[in-house]
C-alpha cells in the first residue's frame, strides 16, 4: 500500500535549500510505486523561484494542486518529510523526517535540539552536518526531576549527499574572457562565502599575470537592481587594490543547470576556487569537481565528503585555515550562534595553492583524481539511499521465526532474553514491532496494573502463578515480582524511573510526544525503552471507549496509538494480541466507579513525576462499558479474556477467573 507523503520546502526557489528540495523530490519520484507525493512549497528568504517549462515543473504545479485538494477534503499524510533549517520543523504527520543543510558553523544553537528530537529522523547533506548536529551539547535541568542532563539531539542523524548530474547535451553559452588561464568562484556576495578575500588575494597574487577570475555572483536576487548594486560593489573593491594585469569577470542573472555545467566544462574556465569559511555541502564545488574542474578550496566543513576521496586522500588544492569565533554580523538569531566557530583561510596558504594550481594545469601536471566521483555520487544510488532512510526498510521475518521456533523449546521466561539480543538489530519501531508477532503464540498471558486489588496476592502466591505465563507489568506493578516480568509498560502519567538490572524485561513506553521530548521533559536520559509508540489525542469523542473501533489500531495496521483513555486500551491489549496469546488474565485491572474521577493504586501516596490529572466525569462508566469491547474485540481474534479480581469493576459480563 502506497505511502501518502508530503514534501515541504522551497521546491521552486533558485536556493541550496531548493536544490535539496529538488533532490528529495527526484527521489521520492523514483519509487513512486511506493509513494502518493504531495507538495507543500515554501519561500526561501529573498532568493527568486525557478520559471523553466519541463515536466517536472508541471508536474510540481500539479501536485501542489493535487495537495490543496486533498488537505481540503480532511485528507492525512502518513509520512512529511520537511526541507528546511531545524527550527521550522513540525509535527505534521505521524512519522516527520527533518531534511537539513545543518550548520557551517561547529556548534548548532539549543533552539534546534527540540525541533530536532521532535522528528522522527533527521537527514543531513554532509558528514560534517551531521557531526555538528550530534555532537553540539548544552547543559539543562530536567523540569520533572530537577537533575542536570545534557541536551543534545537524540534523534536518528543519518547523511545522504547530493549526487551527480547528467546531461544528453549542454547549450554553448559566451564568456567573453580574454586571459589565458581563468579561475570561476561560484557564490553569493555575502559574508560566509569570503567573496571580498578571495578577490583580494587573487588580485594581490597575480597582479602581473594574464589571469582571470570568472565570478558568477549576485546578493540575493538575479534581478538588473541586484546585478548594479553588485557591479558598483566590485567596483570600489577593485579600485583598492591599486592597478593589474590580471582581470576580475562578473556573469550574474538566471543560468539553467545545464548552462552552469556548460560553465564548468567551457574551454575558457580552467579551475574553480572556493574559500568560504563553511560550507554545509558545497554544491558549485562539488559540480564543478565532478564536472572535471582543479579545485582550490578551503579544507573545512561540507565539502570534504567529496574533495576526500574513499582512501583518505585529498583530490583537490587544501588551503589552510585557523578556526575561530564567527564574526559578529553574521550571527543570526535561531540559525548561527556568537559561540560558534569556523573557517578562516589563511592569505599566504590560499595564494600558494591558488599559483600551484595554475602552475600546474599549465605544465599538463593536475595529479587529483575526480573521476570516480560519478560512480561515487551517482543519482541512481543516492536517489536508493534517500527513500531507504525515509522508510528504512528492514524484514526481521527470520529472526521472528526463529524466536517462533524457540518459544516452543525454551521455557517461557526466557522467550525475552532472546527477544532482547534480536530488537537491537532494529533501527526502526515497524521492524521491532513485527519482530514481536505471534512470538508468545498459543500461550497464556497476566497482566499486572496497579489497581488496589493487586495488594490482595501476596508475593508468594504471585510468584506460584505466573511462572509459566507471559507476564506484563504495567508501571509500578513491575515491582511487585520483577524477575518474573516479560515485559514493562509505561506512559507519562504517573511515572517514576525504573532499574531494571539482570531481570531485563522487553520495556515498552508510550508518549504523545517524541521520544527525545519525552525523556527531557519527563522520564529522564536513562529511560530507554527497546519499543516507543506515539499516542495520537484527537479530542475525547474520538477515544476509543468512545468509537469501540479497536481493530483499526491494530499493530498490524499502524503504530500510531489512538487515545484510550488509558495506557491498557492504547497499547498494552493490543500487545497481548499482536503476541499471540491465547488467553489473558487481568490483576489490578480495577478500574474506577461510575461517577468517580480520581484514580487509586495499590501503592497507595507514593511520590509520582507527573501525576495523572482528574479524570472526565464520564471517563469511569466510559471505561467499564470499554471493557466489554475489549473483550468482545479480544474474542473476535481467539484470545479469552478474564478479570483476576472480584474487586474490579471492569464491565459484570467479563468473566472473573482465578489464576
Amino acid at each position: 500500500m502506497k505511502k501518502n507523503i508530503i514534501l515541504k520546502g522551497p521546491l521552486l526557489t533558485r536556493s541550496g535549500y531548493g536544490e535539496q528540495a529538488r533532490f528529495a523530490l527526484r527521489s521520492l519520484r523514483s519509487r513512486e510505486d511506493l509513494f502518493n507525493i504531495f507538495i507543500q512549497p515554501l519561500q526561501w528568504g529573498k532568493t527568486s523561484w525557478t520559471c523553466e517549462d519541463t515536466e517536472e515543473r508541471r508536474w510540481i504545479d500539479s501536485t501542489i494542486e493535487k495537495t490543496i485538494s486533498h488537505v481540503q477534503q480532511g485528507g492525512q499524510f502518513d509520512i512529511s518529510v520537511q526541507v528546511t533549517i531545524p527550527n521550522e520543523f513540525e509535527e505534521i504527520a505521524p512519522i516527520n523526517i527533518g531534511y537539513t543543510a545543518g550548520i557551517e558553523t561547529t556548534r548548532i544553537t539549543h533552539e534546534w535540539i527540540n525541533p530536532c528530537n521532535m522528528m522522527d529522523k533527521v537527514i543531513v547533506v554532509s558528514n560534517h552536518a551531521r557531526d555538528v548536529l550530534i555532537n553540539s551539547i548544552y547543559n539543562a535541568i530536567n523540569q520533572s526531576t530537577g537533575e542536570q542532563i545534557d541536551f543534545r539531539v537524540t534523534t536518528p542523524v543519518s547523511v545522504v549527499n547530493y549526487p551527480v548530474k547528467t546531461f544528453d547535451s549542454l547549450p554553448e553559452i559566451e564568456i567573453g574572457t580574454d586571459t589565458s588561464f581563468n579561475f570561476l568562484a561560484v557564490a553569493q556576495f555575502g559574508p560566509r562565502k569570503n567573496l571580498p578575500n578571495t578577490i583580494k588575494w587573487f588580485v594581490e597574487e597575480f597582479r602581473n599575470d594574464d589571469i582571470g577570475l570568472i565570478l558568477k555572483s549576485n546578493v540575493a536576487k538575479n534581478c538588473l537592481m541586484d546585478r548594479e548594486y553588485l557591479e558598483g560593489q566590485l567596483q570600489q573593491l577593485l579600485s583598492s587594490l591599486g592597478e593589474r594585469k590580471c582581470k576580475v569577470y562578473l556573469l550574474h542573472g538566471d543560468m539553467t543547470d545545464e548552462e552552469m555545467h556548460a560553465l564548468y566544462k567551457h574551454t575558457e574556465v580552467d579551475a574553480f576556487l572556493a574559500l568560504p569559511h563553511g560550507e554545509g555541502f558545497g554544491l558549485p564545488i562539488f559540480e564543478a569537481a565532478y564536472s572535471g574542474l582543479p579545485v582550490v578550496a578551503t579544507g573545512w566543513s561540507g565539502q570534504l565528503d567529496f574533495l576526500v576521496d574513499e582512501a583518505g586522500q585529498s583530490q583537490f588544492y587544501n588551503v589552510a585555515f585557523d578556526l575561530q569565533p564567527v564574526q559578529k554580523e553574521v550571527v543570526w538569531k535561531g540559525v548561527i550562534i556568537k559561540e560558534s566557530m569556523w573557517a578562516y583561510p589563511r592569505e599566504t596558504s590560499a595564494k600558494e595553492q591558488m599559483r600551484l594550481c595554475c602552475e600546474n594545469a599549465k605544465a599538463g601536471t593536475i595529479i587529483w583524481n575526480n573521476t570516480l566521483l560519478a560512480e561515487r555520487f551517482s543519482a541512481d544510488k543516492l536517489y536508493k539511499q534517500f527513500v531507504g532512510d525515509v522508510l528504512k526498510e528492514e524484514d526481521p521475518a527470520d529472526d521472528n521465526l526463529f524466536i517462533k521456533e524457540m518459544s516452543e523449546i525454551v521455557d517461557i521466561k526466557d522467550i525475552k532474553h532472546i527477544v532482547k539480543t534480536k530488537l537491537n538489530a532494529y533501527e526502526t519501531m515497524t521492524s521491532k514491532t513485527n519482530l514481536l508477532s505471534n512470538i508468545v503464540n498459543n500461550k497464556d498471558c497476566v497482566i499486572l496494573t496497579c489497581g488496589p486489588s493487586l495488594n490482595d496476592f501476596s508475593e508468594t502466591d504471585l510468584r506460584e502463578k505466573l511462572k509459566d505465563k507471559f507476564v506484563i507489568a504495567v508501571k509500578q506493578a513491575y515491582h511487585k515480582v520483577p524477575d518474573l516480568v516479560d515485559m514493562h509498560v509505561f506512559n507519562c502519567n504517573n511515572y517514576e524511573p525504573y532499574e531494571y538490572n539482570e531481570n531485563n524485561p522487553i520495556v515498552v513506553g508510550c508518549s504523545s510526544m517524541p521520544l527525545g521530548v519525552t525523556k527531557e521533559s519527563i522520564w529522564g536520559p536513562n529511560a530507554n525503552p527497546d519499543l516507543f509508540y506515539r499516542v495520537e489525542a484527537r479530542g475525547y469523542e474520538s477515544t476509543l471507549a468512545k468509537t469501540g473501533d479497536f481493530e483499526s489500531f491494530t499493530l498490524e495496521k499502524t503504530l500510531a496509538r489512538p487515545w484510550g483513555p488509558g495506557i491498557m486500551s492504547e497499547i498494552v491489549f493490543y500487545l497481548v494480541k499482536h503476541l499471540g496469546c491465547q488467553s489473558v488474565t487481568t490483576i489490578g485491572w480495577d478500574l474506577e466507579e461510575p461517577g468517580e474521577i480520581k484514580s487509586t493504586h495499590f501503592y497507595g501516596e507514593r511520590h509520582v513525576i507527573n501525576k495523572a490529572a482528574p479524570m472526565e466525569a464520564s471517563e469511569a462508566e466510559d471505561n467499564i462499558s470499554a471493557s466489554l469491547m475489549i473483550k468482545d474485540w479480544l474474542n473476535n481474534n481467539n484470545i479469552d479474556m478474564f478479570i483476576g479480581s472480584e474487586r474490579s469493576h471492569a464491565h459484570s459480563k467479563i468473566e472473573r477467573r482465578s489464576l
